[in-house]
């Protein structure tokens, strides 16, 4: 091989130079675009299981009021329902519906009856630290379904109690009147039967033989 000139000798190196800086590029593109890459599937990967997290909470939740739907509602009925007797046995269910609820929507509209229902739960909830109930979902309308860790005579008690303090809070009022949204309920122990079918016919019995009479059973 003949000996390459000075000229020669530095286009070569420069031509080294060169290809060296193209390869270095081409790494320095392949390393950023690994790493977009591994990001965007971190992204991609991560909203499905985001999107379920919010659809199961959606399912779950009633819109309106943030208690319990009624999807959520029948579901933990059924779990209880495979629970224990002796589990059972320190459980009540109550079915409430409220009294002259119609009376808001006719007097003040809608609006102002969807925020009557946003308030009873809140009440609700509120009375939970002072022996209210552990959990509250709505069953339809202005109907509900709590369940008490207590017996049923102990429940009735402190659904009186909680009715008095419910009628002197302002949240009660009927719009334009003096008068209060009160309410009619049916309490029953989840040891009477294991069908929570059974739980909701006998707690609804009872309550509309109630009705209206400020009383329960």
């Amino acid at each position: 091989m003949l000996p390459l000139g000075a000229s020669e000798s530095a286009a070569v190196i420069l031509l080294i130079l060169g290809i060296a800086g193209v390869l270095a590029a081409g790494l320095i593109g392949v390393a950023v675009g690994m790493a977009v890459g591994w990001w965007l599937a971190r992204r991609t990967a991560a909203r499905p299981v985001e999107g379920m997290a919010e659809i199961d909470r959606r399912a779950r939740t009633d819109a309106l009021t943030g208690a319990a739907s009624r999807w959520e509602l029948e579901y933990q009925l059924s779990r209880w329902g495979e629970r224990s007797l002796e589990d059972r046995q320190r459980w009540s269910l109550v079915m409430l519906d409220l009294d002259r609820f119609k009376e808001v929507n006719d007097r003040a509209g809608h609006l102002a009856g969807d925020q009557l229902l946003r308030d009873l739960v809140a009440f609700f909830h509120e009375q939970r630290s002072s022996g209210g109930p552990a959990w509250i979902g709505r069953y339809g309308g202005d109907e509900w379904v709590l369940l008490w860790e207590a017996r049923p005579e102990l429940v009735v008690e402190r659904l009186e109690e909680s009715l008095a303090r419910w009628s002197a809070d302002p949240r009660s009022r009927i719009p334009g009147s003096d008068d209060r949204v009160r309410w009619s309920a049916g309490v029953v122990s989840l040891a009477e039967g294991q069908q929570p079918s059974g739980w909701l016919q006998l707690a609804d019995q009872r309550m509309y033989q109630k009705k209206g009479t400020r009383h329960f059973s």
